[in-house]
């Protein structure tokens, strides 16, 4: 595979929250508890401070979230993003659980890092009032959250394969529910959390409460099983939100290959290009744009050479594009298809005459060995297999469009 990587402060993909587990005795940890807000050390202002603007949450989740979390926040509408408001998810996250989630994102999935620190368009007043508003939606009774008693990981492993595994996915395969494998999930979700969730399920989702199947000691397994998929995703890179702010590049010249000849695809149901045309074309230098549809702090982490940031909530950057003079523009985001169809179709609503979406995503691309750029380490987690059935921009994984597609009993 030709790989190229940049030496860049580790960054967040992703937000898929949802899934948990269940069943022991004790009262949760002081981990799980909010953390104190520090008070302000008492000092004379030296002038009347300036009064922030207020923030339109409603606007910034329409703008950033609907798109795959469903306008309602109950999820699943674009690659299998869980609900959000699922009242066993709301009574056991943490204020700072939906805040970091928001911020860092799920690394290797479509969920991006929206945090200004990673390469996102958010800051923290923005990602507070959206956890605010995630909340506002269904307002729910905290529950108290009891941490698993110790248990086995090699028989949690085998109760996983079992139970779990076709939804929640392997460590190199996601399924459709909320991959549990992922390194920024692990880190962020406590032991207490993971147990209540699998004792009490997703009301509203596929993803039913294990209580009557499970017992305590079967819980407390698969909690430690889980537990030690941590340090399997070492080789991804941390995605810690970093003090310094992550600089985006700026666009290339475009087109790519301006004196090359144009490419051809046969496009899959007149909208798909497949990934092997795709990168045939590349190979040979001909004339083409490629746009990275999703979030500029997933681009940062990995993209396609020669590609250029254009997320799905900016179409304005479609001003930014050369004049349309029968260059071929492929789209691609890590959906496989959704975010990338919001910009092919803003492409096509302007006249564009070669716009396509790049068939199965970027992460299919990279397992293809195609050439990419990206950090150390950076590796997208296979999406679950797709159906080729799907019509329209709509494209996720499968048939993902419904809020019952998501959480199977795991």
């Amino acid at each position: 595979m030709r790989t190229r990587t940049q030496a860049r402060a580790p960054l967040a993909l992703a937000l898929a929250i949802a899934a948990s587990t269940t069943a022991c005795q004790r009262p949760t940890s002081a981990g799980d508890r909010e953390a104190p807000t520090p008070a302000a050390t008492a000092s004379a202002p030296s002038a009347a401070p300036t009064a922030l603007p207020p923030i339109d949450a409603a606007a910034l989740w329409t703008k950033y979230c609907a798109l795959c979390h469903a306008a309602d926040a109950t999820g699943y509408a674009a690659d299998n993003a869980p609900s959000l408001v699922s009242e066993t998810f709301l009574a056991s996250a943490t204020d700072n659980f939906l805040r970091d989630s928001i911020a860092r994102g799920r690394p290797g999935t479509a969920m991006a890092g929206y945090a200004q620190r990673v390469g996102g368009p958010l800051d923290d007043r923005e990602i507070n009032a959206l956890a605010v508003w995630i909340r506002a939606q269904r307002p729910t009774e905290r529950a108290t959250l009891y941490p698993p008693g110790a248990g086995d990981a090699k028989k949690g492993e085998a109760i996983y394969a079992q139970q779990c595994q076709s939804c929640h996915g392997t460590t190199a395969q996601r399924g459709d529910a909320v991959h549990l494998a992922n390194p920024v999930f692990l880190q962020l979700a406590s032991d207490a959390f993971i147990r209540y969730a699998i004792v009490n399920g997703r009301p509203g989702t596929r993803m039913a409460p294990f209580a009557g199947v499970l017992d305590g000691a079967a819980t407390n397994d698969v909690v430690a099983y889980l537990r030690s998929l941590a340090g399997l995703n070492a080789a991804q890179p941390p995605m810690a939100v970093t003090a310094a702010p992550v600089q985006v590049p700026d666009w290339r010249p475009l087109p790519l290959n301006p004196e090359g000849a144009h490419p051809t695809f046969t496009l899959r149901e007149g909208r798909f290009a497949p990934m092997a045309e795709v990168a045939r074309a590349l190979e040979q230098k001909k004339r083409l744009i490629i746009v990275d549809a999703r979030a500029p702090s997933d681009f940062v982490a990995l993209h396609i050479e020669g590609s250029v940031s254009l997320p799905y909530y900016d179409l304005t950057l479609l001003d930014k594009l050369p004049k349309d003079d029968g260059t071929w523009v492929i789209a691609y985001c890590g959906c496989p298809h959704h975010a990338s169809g919001v910009v092919v179709d803003a492409l096509r609503q302007r006249g564009w005459k070669n716009t396509a979406v790049l068939d199965e995503g970027l992460f299919a691309w990279q397992r293809a060995g195609y050439p990419i750029v990206g950090l150390p380490g950076m590796q997208g987690i296979a999406a679950p297999p797709q159906s080729h059935t799907d019509h329209g921009h709509d494209h996720g994984h499968g048939h993902d469009h419904g809020h019952d597609h998501g959480h199977a009993p795991h």
